[in-house]
């Protein structure tokens, strides 16, 4: 989602199920469908993004432009990050407060059965360089396609 005064508030949805984008206010929204949009073209606009995923759970993270660096390579960089995810399926920022609050206390009702969960939900722990790796993989062979733009 991006936000600017006195413009329409973008919102960049993925179309990829038919009924994404039925429940969409477009009297509320400019939507523009990820598959046609680029930062590049987000970011000249405004410094700051507001990210939505996983709609049942509701997640949302602000990334902010810091910095461009022009290149004709196509990357992607992991430059650093805190912590480790929450597991999946948490239930969103109140599910994994509640979570963080029942694994805090082992004396819980709750805690044995959330700890069981939890270690099957979580991934293992990456360094950025096998982040960066796992990230030039990813991308490796992709090439832009103007069917998409």
């Amino acid at each position: 989602m991006i936000e600017k005064k006195g413009v329409k508030t973008k919102l960049i949805v993925m179309d990829d199920d038919p009924e994404t984008l039925e429940w969409l206010n477009f009297d509320a929204y400019d939507i523009l469908q990820e598959r046609f949009v680029s930062l590049k073209d987000i970011f000249p606009e405004c410094e700051e993004v507001i990210y939505r995923y996983d709609f049942g759970d509701s997640w949302e993270h602000t990334i902010t432009l810091e910095k461009i660096i022009k290149t004709n390579v196509f990357k992607a960089t992991y430059l650093e990050g805190r912590g480790e995810r929450p597991p999946e399926d948490v239930g969103g920022s109140l599910g994994y407060i509640e979570y963080m609050r029942i694994m805090a206390d082992d004396t819980d009702p709750e805690y044995v059965s959330m700890k069981t969960w939890s270690e099957s939900q979580r991934e293992r722990k990456l360094s950025p360089e096998k982040i960066n790796d796992q990230l030039r993989r990813c991308i490796n062979g992709y090439r832009y396609s103007p069917l998409y733009y």
